[in-house]
């Protein structure tokens, strides 16, 4: 506890259960309450100077931006009847804010707050709280939030409301006490103290600062390095040992990931151009492309633009979504929710629980590495998958190619196959018996089998030698 009120107060509350900590997720918002020029300038007859307060969610906010974390503003605004009128019976307890009138200066949010109008959502109320009579709770949940951080004024109102009605709608709460003021302290001081007790944590602004920078912060973890020294290729390592009599396996790192760099962009042509550096600068004589997943689609672009020679593709369950189409499967709330359990430190048994079918080695190097990730990296390609049409490059792709795709693939359905047949009609398609997206995971004989069949189809139809690259990437 706070120690406001003192070591009697203390004890009490601890003694009655309160203050434990809250749990803090991996896809918070802020939530910036009443920092409307009304509120935050003292010429108006609801506000005060809060110019500290202003500065220090400004510097949340910044912090939050790499991370993409959600801003959401919110204000008090009355229409003409109202604010004159009778229907809102708080303004005959405070009538001073019948000043704050919808067009007006004074519900401006504060200009010197890092707002982006384009991007940035406005909430506006006419009670204290931000969720009362508002679909706050709702856009909170569609974004995928799990923790709000809660700044604004006034701490003893609005603030306090809100977030009395965030833990009720089922959401942690942080409150960072730089970005949150009052007209006075006492009032303040004990809000404060409330929230501590039985709300949210109360925290500080460098504590903020740093939880919401470190959601957009890749790491790769000491256990993770160990690997290197027996696995040279952590997430298709299992694939490449079984190929070295037929190709000379070369894995790629795709940007974003692993121990490679980040980029600027993550679309397809990034990847592309990637891809193609990769093969003129290890000097690699017409190799083979396999790709899983997304790295399916990028091996099928690099094929089909044709700026380097290749020997020819194998695609593993490239994602057919698309404009147009329907949707990727898998949100991109799971995968960030995934990120974050990494970064926080998991494990094999909770990687399990999104991927039961995998063997527990790929579980247990999934849980080192996945940390490794960009989470800008992630969002963007899996933005790709609905933005990006497999089947715009797929028809060029020229052969030999082959297609492998799981019978009970998500991804590449039976009309999707169908698609992909029609579409390129060259190339060979191989269903894998009892697999889904991930085929080399969920039936790794079979796939290994259909794999080998493929290349060897390949080989049978050039020189006996060749350097292979493989990627292999998802979301």
């Amino acid at each position: 506890m706070s120690g406001l009120y003192g070591d009697t107060a203390d004890r009490t509350y601890q003694r009655a259960g309160f203050g434990a900590p809250v749990r803090r997720g991996g896809r918070p918002a802020i939530v910036v309450v009443d920092l409307t020029r009304g509120f935050t300038e003292d010429s108006y007859p609801s506000g005060a100077d809060l110019t500290d307060v202003v500065a220090a969610t400004g510097r949340l906010i910044d912090a939050g931006r790499p991370a993409e974390v959600p801003v959401i503003f919110t204000a008090i605004a009355y229409t003409a009847a109202e604010a004159s009128g009778d229907s809102v019976a708080w303004l005959h307890k405070a009538p001073g804010m019948r000043a704050l009138l919808e067009g007006g200066e004074a519900v401006d949010i504060d200009p010197r707050l890092p707002r982006r109008s384009e991007r940035d959502l406005l909430v506006v109320k006419k009670g204290a709280s931000a969720f009362f009579g508002t679909d706050l709770a709702a856009t909170l949940t569609a974004l995928g939030c799990d923790t709000v951080l809660v700044c604004g004024a006034t701490t003893s109102g609005c603030v306090r409301a809100t977030v009395v009605d965030a833990v009720q709608s089922g959401f942690p709460v942080l409150v960072p006490r730089e970005c949150v003021g009052d007209r006075a302290a006492g009032p303040a001081d004990a809000a404060l103290f409330d929230i501590q007790a039985k709300y949210g944590d109360v925290i500080s602004l460098e504590d903020a600062v740093g939880y919401v920078s470190s959601l957009s912060r890749r790491s790769v973890r000491q256990d993770a390095l160990a690997d290197l020294a027996d696995v040279p290729a952590i997430t298709m390592d299992f694939v490449a040992r079984k190929l070295t009599d037929l190709v000379r396996p070369v894995v790629l790192d795709v940007r974003g990931r692993g121990l490679s760099d980040d980029g600027e962009g993550y679309g397809l042509a990034e990847y592309a151009q990637d891809t193609e550096a990769l093969i003129t600068g290890l000097g690699l004589d017409r190799p083979v492309l396999l790709g899983h997943s997304m790295g399916a689609r990028i091996a099928a672009v690099v094929a089909a633009r044709g700026a380097v020679p290749l020997r020819g593709a194998v695609l593993a369950d490239p994602p057919l979504s698309g404009p147009g189409r329907a949707p990727y499967p898998t949100s991109l709330d799971a995968f960030l929710r995934q990120l974050s359990e990494a970064r926080r430190g998991t494990n094999a048994d909770e990687v399990a629980a999104s991927w039961p079918r995998w063997p527990r080695r790929e579980q247990e190097l999934r849980a080192r590495w996945l940390s490794s990730c960009a989470r800008r990296a992630i969002a963007a390609t899996h933005h790709g998958f609905e933005h990006e049409d497999f089947f715009d490059c797929w028809p060029s792709v020229p052969t030999p190619a082959a297609l492998l795709y799981g019978a009970e693939s998500p991804v590449v359905t039976a009309a999707g196959a169908a698609e992909a047949a029609a579409g390129n009609p060259a190339a060979a398609l191989h269903s894998i018996p009892g697999a889904g997206h991930m085929i080399f995971w969920d039936a790794p004989k079979a796939a290994l089998t259909a794999l080998r069949g493929a290349l060897l189809e390949i080989l049978s139809r050039s020189m006996p030698t060749l350097d292979g690259v493989l990627k292999c990437d998802h979301a």
